[in-house]
């Protein structure tokens, strides 16, 4: 998981869960 996934995660996580390049990313926060 890079920097970039979890600031996106971390700021917009609705955002990230739908536009999530890979699904276990959203998972893991």
């Amino acid at each position: 998981m890079t920097s970039g996934d979890f600031f996106s995660a971390e700021t917009h996580p609705q955002m990230a869960f739908v536009s999530t390049r890979r699904p276990r990313t959203a998972a893991s926060v």
